[in-house]
């Protein structure tokens, strides 16, 4: 393999990686927001003093 062909498949190796990383991290970040949605549900149900009803 020659050095272009090393330098291709560098680039390959860190494309596939950031396209993994992006996955995942999408995959977190819905995750925060769906338990971000719960707890203003929680909240908003909540009778008291703490209660995030304005």
């Amino acid at each position: 393999m020659n050095g272009l062909g090393y330098l291709v498949l560098a680039y390959g190796f860190i494309w596939v990686a950031l396209a993994v990383y992006l996955l995942l991290l999408g995959r977190r970040i819905g995750r925060i927001g769906r338990e971000v949605e719960e707890l203003r549900r929680r909240a908003e149900e909540a009778p008291g003093p703490h209660s995030a009803r304005p």
